[in-house]
C-alpha cells in the first residue's frame, strides 16, 4: 500500500477501533511511523496496531504511543527492507512482459521437440519433459486398491460420543 489517501483512510479507521482506555491521537507522525515500520503492508499494520494496544494495556499506560508501537513491532519481529519501506508495493507496480512460444525441430537426443522462449533480445531454449501420464500409470500399478468394506471403521483419532448401545 503507497503512502497516499488510502493509507490514511485505512490507518484513520483502525484507530477508530482502539480497545485502550485513552484514546491515541492519529497524527502524521505516527502514521508516517507506522508506515515506515510496516512497510505499507497491511496485515503488518493491523498486527502492529493490535499488538500495541495489548502492550499498552499490559504496561498499564492504557495508551497507543511510538514507544508502544515500537515494542509491539519487535515482538512479532517484523523487519521489513527498507528499499520497500519508502514507496511501498502497489500490485499496479507490477508489469507483465508478453512472451512467444514457438515450437523448434527435434535435437538428436531428444524425442520431443524444444520449445524456445523469444524474449526480445534472448532466447532460451527449453526442453520438453515427459508427460505425467506414464508416472501416474505406474503408480496405479504399484498400488493396490483397497477393498471395499461396509462395515464401520475404527477411527483411531477420536473416541466415541452419545449414549452406549442398549442404554436408554
Amino acid at each position: 500500500m503507497k503512502y497516499d489517501m488510502t493509507y490514511r483512510k485505512f490507518i484513520t479507521t483502525l484507530f477508530e477501533c482502539q480497545a485502550t482506555l485513552q484514546k491515541a491521537e492519529l497524527t502524521e507522525k505516527l502514521m508516517k511511523q507506522i508506515y515506515d515500520l510496516s512497510a505499507g503492508i497491511p496485515a503488518y499494520i493491523v498486527k502492529i496496531v493490535q499488538e500495541a494496544q495489548t502492550q499498552a494495556i499490559l504496561t498499564g499506560k492504557e495508551k497507543i504511543t511510538y514507544d508502544t508501537i515500537k515494542q509491539a513491532v519487535s515482538y512479532l519481529g517484523i523487519e521489513v527492507p527498507k528499499v520497500y519501506s519508502r514507496g511501498g508495493t502497489s500490485i499496479s507496480d507490477f508489469t507483465v512482459q508478453e512472451m512467444e512460444l514457438e515450437v523448434i525441430g527435434i535435437d538428436d537426443d531428444m524425442e520431443e521437440p524444444a520449445v524456445e522462449v523469444v524474449e526480445e533480445s534472448n532466447v532460451i531454449t527449453l526442453p520438453r519433459l515427459p508427460e505425467p501420464e506414464s508416472m501416474e500409470q505406474s503408480r496405479e500399478e504399484q498400488e493396490p486398491l483397497p477393498e471395499v468394506t461396509e462395515q464401520p471403521i475404527k477411527r483411531f483419532y477420536a473416541s466415541q460420543r452419545g449414549r452406549k448401545a442398549g442404554r436408554a
